[in-house]
């Protein structure tokens, strides 16, 4: 991961893919965190991330309406730069993680129980 990082940056971004946040959406989301609006290249640099990956990564936060896109124009000709601002506040984002990785939690357990008992139906 990039060295322009802070230590607790570095740290978010693994936490979140433990609780599994796909990579590329977990850095986006603490980049726009971290950095308020930004563009796709203010992300590609500091979180060291090709633009497909930034893209992918964007596009997920966006339909789970975490993120919005505006459009900024540049002087003269060309096409416009796209910047990316979060909607929500991450404690909303962390209500999320939490509800999934409950679940997650849930479904473990359900299979270890499974389990127990296809293994007691076997003596």
């Amino acid at each position: 991961m990039c060295s322009q990082l802070k230590d607790e940056e570095r740290e978010l971004v693994s936490a979140l893919i433990k609780a599994k946040i796909p990579k590329n959406v977990a850095k986006c989301l603490v980049h726009l965190t971290v950095r308020g609006e930004s563009s796709s290249r203010d992300i590609e640099s500091r979180m060291d991330m090709r633009q497909p990956e930034v893209s992918i990564g964007i596009q997920e936060l966006r339909k789970l309406n975490w993120v919005v896109k505006f459009e900024k124009r540049k002087e003269g000709k060309g096409r416009p730069l796209h910047t990316y601002r979060m909607v929500v506040p991450f404690e909303r984002v962390l209500e999320y993680i939490e509800k999934k990785e409950k679940e997650r939690i849930q479904e473990i357990n359900d299979n270890l129980e499974k389990i127990r008992k296809l293994a007691r139906n076997l003596k």
